[in-house]
């Protein structure tokens, strides 16, 4: 698949399964928790900075997101690298 395509799974599982649009999306990220997470999971292997833990990924990801939806999108993020 390329990037296109699975960004495009993304966004139409966001909608269908947790219901979570754009409208969603920019009204409680409105200080760029979203690219923040992106770039942060642009990372080759985040293990490298000494981020190993739930309590490590805490520090990185934006205080209004829960840490299961957290955890999981490191799991599908580890998985397609």
């Amino acid at each position: 698949m390329t990037g296109i395509e699975l960004i495009t799974k993304e966004r139409k599982e966001q909608l269908e399964k947790h219901g979570i649009d754009i409208k969603h999306d920019f009204d409680i990220n409105k200080d760029n928790e979203l690219s923040g997470i992106a770039t942060f999971l642009c990372l080759p292997d985040y293990e490298q900075f000494g981020i190993n833990t739930k309590e490590d990924f805490k520090e990185y990801f934006p205080r209004n997101w829960e840490m299961p939806q957290l955890m999981n999108m490191v799991k599908n993020h580890t998985k397609s690298v």
